[in-house]
């Protein structure tokens, strides 16, 4: 056995670096031979694309999932707001990889933000952040 492999499994599986194990016992009658596929766990990568629909008091926000990571998505949807450090978020189910949200509570007349993002367990990805202005 490679030593330094199975100290690697050991750290991995205490969670110091996040990957997703598998394991493939072949057939043998030896039962400590196997071998370990690692996938590093990444931040999923996601995208901001359109604001449409904007009115005096909200907009309809649009965003697509790329890529998860490694990992099942556990939650996605949209950072909002005025600036970057002032915004609310805005959850949108999981079930698919483009994903839309409408928000009607907004001030007319205001500049807005908003970005996609996406939630991993592990790792947070966020798109682009995109500014617009209410009517």
């Amino acid at each position: 056995a490679d030593l330094n492999m199975e100290y690697d499994v050991c750290v991995e599986k205490r969670g110091y670096m996040p990957f997703n194990n598998t394991i493939d016992v072949p057939p043998s009658n030896d039962p400590f031979v196997f071998d370990v596929y690692m996938t590093p766990v990444e931040a999923p990568t996601v995208s901001t694309l359109t604001v449409s629909n904007i009115t005096t008091k909200g907009a309809t926000f649009t965003g697509r999932l790329e890529n998860d990571g490694g990992m099942t998505i556990i939650e996605k949807g949209f950072y909002i707001g005025r600036d970057r450090k002032n915004c609310f978020r805005v959850l949108v189910p999981i079930d698919s990889k483009s994903f839309t949200c409408s928000v009607n509570n907004m001030d007319g007349n205001t500049q807005y933000g908003f970005a996609a993002f996406a939630n991993n367990g592990i790792y947070e990805g966020e798109g682009e952040w995109i500014t617009f202005a209410t009517k």
